[in-house]
């Protein structure tokens, strides 16, 4: 079975997606509309911005972590 990750890590998660599809910070600011400040607070765990996760998740963040099998659950 599969990592099982705690919300306290998905913001690395997120970056190591981010950085393996080619992007920087300010692209994924860009795209939801915030500064990439706010996009680097989520990154490091300390803002949960649900917006910027939901970015994570629809450029295919799960597809990603199945590849490395991690999952948010069980």
């Amino acid at each position: 079975m599969g990592n099982i990750i705690k919300l306290i890590n998905i913001g690395s998660i997120c970056r190591d997606f981010r950085i393996h599809l080619g992007y920087q910070q300010y692209h994924v600011a860009s795209a939801i509309g915030c500064s990439k400040e706010l996009v680097s607070a989520f990154e490091c765990g300390r803002d949960n911005n649900a917006v910027i996760f939901s970015w994570y998740i629809e450029n295919g963040l799960e597809s990603y972590m199945f590849e490395r099998g991690l999952s948010f659950n069980g």
